[in-house]
């Protein structure tokens, strides 16, 4: 065993440790649908409104998944500070991660903030949620980055907001759009970029189960869990190979959102200037037409 992987197993085992003595010190804690939330008792709020989105989400992700959460509950810890979250993660994470997935440990970590957003809260906690499903379907197989991603951006109930829109936009025009093999490094991507990632995942996701239905999510998992090839396994289910899925995701989001880069501030900005210049030009030109129509009536006076 090399000294790099003594040190990473070290290194996880101290934030497994880290990690169960903050479950100890935590004071409130819920149980329900296979999973055990805990937080501090200032978190109660917030912990049971989780407990009512896993609720009223299990039956929708049970009918996807094709299965409940079975085994060791799922512990969901809500840290009580962002220092406490970067402690816990052994500060291995991007800044603008919001939470944190073990899948192996069946544990979920979610970075507390300043205010209470219950959307917010809800969309993070179930997409890390829907990692736990998927990796009880395939473990210890994986899939590609992307699919992993846009499942559970996928199971969050995400939508697309005008700002992604534009997000989305800026990348075609820019030719920043994202190769999905590239989607593997996501955790070194900056924020923007890591945005963007995130947003193409889910989009192509939306995109496969409009075209074959949900269910086909379901069908890739079970196959690759027997060991086959991601790859194969997506051409028998699809009839597509991955280049040509791509290359229609593309063709989709350029479609759809290639516009919605002309909306960002800028563009506004300088389409609002463009065509005041054009108004004033024409009320001037019509405003002089109208004084030659007065010139020409007084001479004819």
């Amino acid at each position: 065993m090399s000294l790099e992987v003594k040190r990473f197993k070290f290194m996880r085992l101290i934030g497994y440790v880290i990690f169960l003595f903050c479950i100890r010190m935590h004071a409130y804690e819920v149980h329900t649908a296979g999973c055990i939330l805990v937080g501090a008792d200032n978190d109660s709020v917030i912990i049971n409104y989780l407990v009512r989105d896993i609720d009223s989400s299990a039956p929708r992700f049970e009918t996807f998944f094709g299965e409940k959460l079975s085994g060791v509950p799922v512990i969901i810890l809500i840290p009580e500070s962002g220092k406490e979250y970067d402690k816990i993660t052994q500060h291995v994470l991007p800044d603008w991660s919001q939470g944190v997935t073990v899948t192996r440990q069946r544990r979920i970590i979610l970075r507390p903030a300043n205010y209470f957003n219950p959307d917010r809260f809800r969309e993070i906690l179930l997409h890390e949620l829907a990692h736990i499903y998927l990796a009880q379907i395939i473990h210890p197989v994986r899939v590609p980055l992307w699919f992993n991603e846009g499942v559970a951006m996928y199971m969050s109930d995400k939508t697309v907001s005008w700002e992604d829109g534009i997000a989305i936009g800026n990348a075609i025009v820019s030719n920043h759009f994202i190769d999905f093999q590239d989607i593997d490094s996501l955790l070194n991507f900056g924020e923007t970029k890591a945005r963007l990632a995130y947003l193409q995942s889910f989009l192509a996701i939306r995109h496969l189960t409009n075209v074959n239905g949900p269910e086909v999510v379901q069908k890739i998992l079970r196959s690759v869990a027997t060991n086959e090839s991601f790859n194969d396994v997506f051409m028998q289910k699809t009839g597509q190979d991955l280049i040509d899925f791509e290359y229609d995701v593309y063709q989709e989001i350029n479609k759809d959102y290639r516009w919605m880069s002309f909306l960002q501030f800028d563009n506004i900005f300088w389409i609002i200037m463009v065509l005041l210049v054009i108004s004033v030009f024409f009320v001037i030109k019509l405003r002089n037409r109208n004084k030659i129509k007065v010139w020409d009536l007084v001479e004819e006076e």
